[in-house]
């Protein structure tokens, strides 16, 4: 597995151990590789059972001033330094995954690293797969015609909603597409102890925002605390606030203490701690009566725990999915717009009147979602030399 930056995004954790365990039931005995680009802090989370956990990078790339200087002056001959701990494991693999998720989206401009990555892997002549990704949509012509060309020459990519598929067709690439479900779909919640913690309500809303949502940090914020607010007073429900990404440059915990502290009601509001796993946090939401996230995976925990689930989304990603469960965006906010704050409460009430329905929607959708994510791993048999067979036997 290559393309995965570590364990502090807990989406990205989810990935990675939800794949390594659907890799392991599928193909009994394989071996399993993942290469990570915060090495260091996801071997002291702990590497997925039966799988051994590499650098993405060399040591130097930790050193800020020579990665900026690699990625402004080195040019292709830097990239290649920079993947070369990749080299070896890549040639000696039957099979590289890809495992970014949205790293094949547009939200974060030309993905050169990764890119650089996929380079690697055709060079040293592996099948490619782009696993379980979100694809587009691309309005720069010429970022299209890069991420096309890449796109193209993968042996394989598993897209994880409808609507991936169908832009990657209106773009010309159709032929390596299959539809396939997020393998955080299959994350088992691990029971934690919070006994004396939770807050007092009619249930709990979950509450996850990330610096990614429209306007500045201060509108997040200023969503977030106007949100818990009206649930507390309106619905009467307790507040748990769900860092999912933590530990980096968009910190969802920065944002959630700002909001903990704002609020000022203890009784009523729960901060979660930074050193949870995903599988951790997914029990906490499991738990929960209504979720509202902004992170991706957060909301996945949500709907594969059939928790009415509100996405405040900052990318294409959160409306493919959203249409694939529900046929539509009802319960959705786009937060590109400039007074989205505005709809979050609106859409909160939507959602809380047709708590019931949607609980029933998610009960009959997410078994499929979940055979999704089975089918994607038997797509592999073709490039692995013990999956004769699709059912691993």
């Amino acid at each position: 597995m290559v393309g995965h930056t570590g364990f502090a995004n807990r989406g990205c954790e989810a990935i990675v151990r939800c794949t390594a365990e659907l890799l392991r039931q599928t193909y009994p005995g394989l071996d399993v590789v993942a290469s990570s680009l915060h090495y260091h802090s996801d071997v002291q989370r702990g590497a997925p059972a039966g799988v051994t956990m590499i650098p993405a990078v060399p040591k130097w790339w930790n050193a800020l001033p020579i990665r900026l200087l690699a990625k402004a002056c080195w040019g292709s001959a830097g990239w290649r330094l920079a993947t070369a701990p990749l080299r070896g494991p890549v040639r000696d693999a039957d099979v590289v995954l890809s495992v970014g998720g949205d790293t094949y989206t547009a939200d974060y401009g030309i993905p050169r690293y990764f890119l650089a990555v996929n380079r690697c892997v055709f060079d040293e002549g592996r099948p490619l797969v782009i696993w379980g990704a979100s694809v587009g949509p691309y309005e720069n012509a010429a970022l299209r015609e890069i991420m096309v060309a890449d796109l193209r020459r993968a042996s394989l990519i598993t897209a994880r909603e409808t609507a991936t598929v169908e832009y990657l067709e209106s773009i010309g690439v159709q032929e390596n597409v299959r539809l396939v479900g997020d393998p955080a779909f299959l994350l088992e919640p691990e029971e934690i102890e919070l006994a004396d913690a939770w807050p007092e309500g009619d249930g709990f809303l979950g509450l996850n925002v990330s610096p990614h949502l429209g306007g500045s940090a201060a509108c997040a914020t200023d969503a977030a605390c106007e949100l818990a607010s009206y649930a507390m007073d309106r619905h009467n429900l307790g507040i748990v606030l769900i860092p999912h990404v933590t530990g980096a440059r968009d910190d969802d915990h920065v944002l959630l203490r700002e909001v903990y502290g704002r609020l000022s009601r203890p009784e009523r509001t729960m901060l979660l701690p930074q050193s949870l796993s995903a599988a951790q946090t997914k029990y906490v939401i499991s738990r929960c009566r209504f979720l509202v996230a902004a992170r991706t995976h957060a909301t996945i925990a949500g709907f594969s725990s059939c928790v009415p689930t509100l996405s405040l989304a900052y990318s294409q990603k959160a409306h493919g999915l959203n249409t694939d469960l529900f046929d539509e965006t009802t319960y959705m906010v786009n937060t590109r717009g400039p007074e989205w704050a505005r709809d979050v409460a609106p859409a909160f009430a939507r959602l809380v009147a047709n708590e019931d329905s949607v609980r029933s929607t998610l009960q009959q959708r997410v078994p499929i979602m979940q055979e999704r994510a089975r089918a994607g791993a038997r797509l592999l048999a073709p490039y692995l030399d013990r999956g004769a067979s699709a059912d691993g036997t």
